[in-house]
């Protein structure tokens, strides 16, 4: 059982409905359906009652809301505790997994500049957390793939990346480029939770209705899994096209192919709360961090 189940289960016992806690959660019902119905399996207990007019919680989940309340309080007043030695003024800065070759170097020369005069600390904060903790006050900036919902929190773009599928070099001799009819047929494997963000989601929709079958009972966690199931086959998933962690891949064994009919974009966008856009250090790193892509916008 993992945090994200009980902040899904909590969510669906808050709106009483699938719909409105998929779109609070910036994800689908179906993976939604799925996790939950992952929890009641795991505790061996039915959580709601679901019909097509109407879901209700049932007793077990009712006993669970103020527990699964409890835990994620507790789970997430750690970054709050462990302030305690942190210096003070220090800059908690989440930064999202996966980022690109551009945007990693990029953040960190600048931090590393105004680390001279400020405390940054750097944690790892999957996208579809940011908000939450920018507003719990967990952080204090964010580089996050998701926009944010509430007017508290403000944002920048910094730069767009196109999503492109990645597979067995076999299953498309020759090709430098794919159209969606080229998948058909083609099996998608989904990769890590925090993976799933809206724009994912969006292009795995439009794969599906291309004729792409929809393998969603196998999630891989980490790269190495991912090519494992990949290799020698027909299946397929999507990646970014400027992804670092794929540059070191044999072409000879693996592709990352641009689809010419599917142009959904990953952002990646600098976050913050509105009531601290003059706070001194937290100023400075949105201008310089701004300022620094603008002059790699101007010399591409």
């Amino acid at each position: 059982m993992e945090i994200h189940h009980l902040r899904y289960f909590l969510a669906v016992a808050r709106e009483l409905s699938f719909t409105k806690a998929a779109q609070n959660l910036h994800m689908s019902v179906a993976p939604l359906s799925q996790r939950i119905k992952a929890l009641e399996n795991e505790l061996g207990e039915q959580l709601f009652d679901r019909s097509t007019h109407h879901v209700a919680l049932t007793n077990a989940g009712e006993r669970l809301v103020p527990l699964a309340r409890t835990i994620v309080s507790d789970f997430d007043a750690l970054p709050r505790k462990l302030l305690l030695g942190m210096p003070a003024g220090a800059v908690r800065v989440g930064v999202t997994y996966a980022l690109n070759g551009r945007s990693r170097r990029t953040i960190s020369d600048v931090l590393a500049e105004l680390s001279r005069d400020h405390t940054y600390i750097v944690n790892q904060v999957a996208s579809r957390d940011m908000e939450r903790q920018l507003l719990a006050g967990s952080i204090d900036l964010g580089v996050s793939r998701v926009p944010a919902a509430s007017a508290r929190v403000q944002a920048r773009l910094l730069n767009t990346e196109r999503l492109a599928i990645l597979a067995d070099a076999s299953a498309f001799p020759g090709k430098v480029s794919v159209q969606l009819a080229d998948l058909r047929g083609c099996t998608y494997v989904h990769g890590p939770e925090a993976w799933e963000i809206a724009s994912m989601l969006e292009a795995q929709h439009v794969l599906f209705d291309s004729g792409v079958l929809n393998d969603s009972l196998t999630r891989c966690e980490d790269v190495s899994s991912m090519l494992l199931t990949l290799r020698n086959s027909t299946k397929i998933t999507l990646r970014s096209l400027q992804s670092e962690e794929l540059k070191g891949l044999d072409p000879a064994e693996f592709v990352l192919l641009p689809i010419d009919d599917l142009t959904v974009e990953i952002p990646t966008m600098l976050q913050w709360r509105a009531e601290d856009v003059d706070r001194l250090p937290i100023a400075e790193a949105i201008k310089s961090i701004t300022a620094a892509v603008a002059c790699e916008r101007l010399g591409d």
